[in-house]
């Protein structure tokens, strides 16, 4: 079984797009198994519609565990089982809040061992700083870790809005060398191209 891990800041979007990348792939009934940082599990099975409705918000730190949807995956004439996880979002610093705390801590230990790292930014955060020229930017650090790792991919998010355009390639000129693509979670733009390359990995 292969396991592709989706990695980023809060609010980029990651549950948004775990939920409609494996809506895009034809699951009308997802199964989403919750592993604790504490390694408690859990699971609950939902709808797509209901997935949105219960664990994507708009606040920063919703998600808290690592949440898991195994999708069957056609790569070439073999179908196969794959991972896809969603991970607690990811910062600079050490928060003031223990869970949180926690939280990054269980998603940091994940990126060693993911057979696919699939890291999300925000396309308007691209366009407004240049994390590549921050020090210490946690989108820098995933960057620089996954150039030297193999099996990596970034995701330049929000594509569906206005002005966003030259997002992409701001981000192929901050991280050379990097696989970068454009899509939308909400809009499931790019969900195509996104599912080329996770082909290579399978």
């Amino acid at each position: 079984m292969k396991q592709c891990l989706i990695v980023g800041r809060p609010k980029v979007g990651k549950t948004l797009f775990l939920i409609n990348y494996a809506e895009f792939l034809g699951q009308k009934s997802l199964r989403i198994v919750m592993e604790r940082p504490d390694f408690s599990v859990s699971s609950l099975v939902l709808s797509p519609e209901e997935a949105r409705i219960r664990l994507v918000s708009d606040s920063a730190n919703t998600t808290r565990t690592v949440q898991a949807i195994m999708v069957p995956f056609r790569a070439g004439k073999a179908r196969v089982e794959v991972e896809f996880c969603d991970t607690p979002g990811l910062t600079e610093g050490i928060s003031s809040d223990q869970e949180v705390r926690r939280a990054m801590a269980q998603a940091i230990r994940k990126i060693k061992s993911a057979d696919l790292v699939i890291h999300m930014l925000d396309a308007q955060r691209v366009l407004t700083r240049s994390p590549a020229a921050d020090t210490g930017d946690i989108d820098r650090e995933i960057a620089r870790f996954g150039l030297g790792r193999g099996g990596y991919l970034m995701l330049i998010n929000k594509m569906d809005l206005p002005g966003l355009a030259a997002a992409p390639e701001r981000a192929r000129q901050a991280f050379p060398g990097h696989l970068v693509i454009g899509v939308s979670a909400l809009r499931k733009h790019g969900f195509r191209e996104f599912t080329r390359v996770v082909r290579r990995y399978l």
